[in-house]
């Protein structure tokens, strides 16, 4: 299924982006650890793109000097569930979750 197929090579791509470490740069703690398997049991879990809620902004610089994107992810609830922001190289600079509670109330955002 080509949706299936579209979603493993974007959670590949993800998780290289995600577990890549410049020289220099500090380790990642445990709470990022925790975070990263959080995202990867969203990235493989049902994902929707409800019509009438944004799915990727682009951002530019000027007129047309791109300078990243950010991504959001739906439950099948239309609740936003993760939102990625890419730089204009496609690395990862910030990933945001959010949670709710039994009554659908948004609860959380890390």
């Amino acid at each position: 299924n080509y949706l299936m197929n579209t979603k493993k090579l974007f959670f590949i791509f993800l998780a290289g982006l995600l577990t890549g470490c410049e020289l220099g740069q500090e380790p990642q703690t445990v709470r990022d650890f925790t975070i990263i398997d959080e995202v990867k049991e969203i990235l493989n879990g049902e994902l929707y793109s409800p019509p009438e809620k944004v799915k990727s902004v682009f951002h530019y610089q000027g007129f047309d000097q791109y300078s990243g994107r950010q991504d959001w992810y739906y439950t099948g609830k239309g609740q936003e569930i993760l939102s990625i922001g890419f730089t204009a190289a496609s690395d990862t600079f910030g990933i945001r979750l959010y949670g709710y509670d039994d009554l659908n109330n948004k609860i959380s955002e890390i």
